[in-house]
């Protein structure tokens, strides 16, 4: 075993002889996989400490808001990947390791947060990173800060990231089109441009002119890209709610979290642990298997919705994209008929009715299961407080997206735009010299 002391030329022969195998983890001896592991535990100190001032600080910036805080060291599938990707970079070098997360509200508590903690911690030399106000290429934004906590003997380069509970949405969102669609954009995959572009055209939709609308409408029929969402956010949010429904012992101060999600079937799952130790021994024998994603987490969120939100390419239950879309196809129909544009109206409008029939029966079919499965529940109070907060939550959002679409059916008037349309497809075409239907 490594100790917490070893040389950063034995990280870097590890590196160095990781590489050479190719890069993949099946060709890894395991005495070099265990050597990895435990070098990614020994950056646990640090990460603990840098993960509680990070809480400390959000929780006083940010009082009675969404605030999320978590932890995680990087997966050693993902740290093979990295040194196979980036042929010239040293296992030494690589600073994201170990990183916290914090998602705040607005830019402006970012970099209040981004100050603060400057103050407070050793930053490491040209480690402040400010991909907000120079995004990524692809979209991505965020603060990425590289400290080493001053209370903790031998500190480690802990990674925090700081983004706006918009970015982290953009960001998660990426991460959901890989497990749909079996690829890797997170990693700068370009396998499937169209859906570069959708990602890139989505990270600007507050702003987004008509045609980049238009591109994304395109490019979502191709791909189905909200079909194959709800394919897969369906029965997992069924799942994950019983789970959580009789998860035991879970508290944000103690609990360690183990996300899984496999590869082929898209079904997700939790468990609770109760030591970071019993969390990673869990991790580190489970994760040569090649269809199951894993990941240790610790968070500083308490409820189902929060957790949803923190890893939503884990939970696969829900997504913010489902009500931008909403909004965006809402707009969108109701720019066009402004502009009298009736043939891409009517593509769009068909394109938001079929998404809202399907919900509509995904709604239905989880109402049936909490009836048959949980109703009457009167033993245990917890569960029945859990389960009426799922219906709640669930019937009124359900009832938002049906209100805003009969809305929008009364502002075009569905009948007068249909008497529209037959107009203008019988209208004479000179050039053929018929009448075209």
């Amino acid at each position: 075993m490594i100790s917490s002391n070893f040389s950063k030329t034995a990280i870097d022969k590890l590196g160095v002889r990781i590489r050479t195998n190719g890069g993949f983890k099946e060709a890894c001896c395991q005495n070099d996989l265990q050597l990895l592991q435990d070098y990614r535990l020994s950056h646990k100190n640090s990460l603990k400490e840098v993960f509680n001032v990070l809480s400390m600080y959000s929780k006083s910036l940010q009082k009675g808001r969404l605030r999320i805080v978590s932890f995680r060291v990087k997966k050693i599938e993902t740290i093979i990947s990295k040194l196979k990707r980036l042929p010239k970079m040293r296992l030494v070098q690589m600073g994201d390791i170990a990183g916290c997360r914090c998602v705040l509200q607005n830019d402006k508590m970012v970099y209040e947060l981004k100050n603060t903690l400057c103050k407070h911690f050793n930053v490491e030399e040209k480690k402040v990173n400010d991909r907000i106000k120079n995004p990524s290429e692809d979209g991505y934004k965020a603060i990425h800060l590289y400290v080493k906590p001053k209370n903790v003997n031998n500190p480690k380069i802990i990674e925090i990231q700081i983004r706006t509970l918009e970015q982290h949405n953009w960001s998660t969102f990426v991460e959901i089109i890989d497990v749909m669609y079996g690829i890797k954009i997170k990693e700068g995959d370009k396998s499937k441009p169209k859906l570069n572009k959708f990602l890139k055209l989505y990270s600007e939709v507050s702003s987004a002119e008509l045609k980049d609308k238009l591109e994304l409408i395109e490019i979502e029929k191709e791909h189905k890209i909200y079909s194959e969402m709800l394919e897969i956010f369906s029965p997992n949010l069924i799942k994950l709610r019983e789970i959580w429904m009789n998860m035991e012992g879970y508290s944000t101060r103690d609990s360690f979290l183990i996300f899984e999600v496999n590869k082929s079937t898209k079904v997700s799952n939790v468990k609770v642990y109760q030591s970071f130790e019993e969390a990673e021994n869990v991790y580190f024998s489970n994760f040569t298997n090649s269809e199951t994603d894993i990941l240790v987490t610790q968070l500083d969120v308490n409820n189902f919705n929060q957790l949803s939100i923190a890893y939503a390419n884990y939970f696969l239950t829900n997504h913010s994209f489902q009500d931008t879309w909403h909004n965006l196809l809402n707009e969108l129909i109701r720019e066009l008929y402004e502009k009298k544009e009736y043939n891409k109206l009517k593509m769009v409008y068909k394109l938001y009715k079929y998404i809202v029939e399907e919900e509509h029966a995904l709604f239905e079919k989880e109402l049936m299961f909490i009836d048959k499965e949980y109703q009457p529940e009167t033993s245990n109070i917890s569960k029945v407080l859990k389960i009426n907060k799922w219906i709640t939550e669930q019937t009124q959002a359900h009832e938002d997206r049906m209100e805003e679409f009969k809305t929008l059916e009364k502002y075009i008037d569905i009948d007068e735009l249909d008497a529209i349309s037959v107009f203008f497809s019988s209208i004479w075409n000179k050039t053929i010299g018929k009448w075209i239907f």
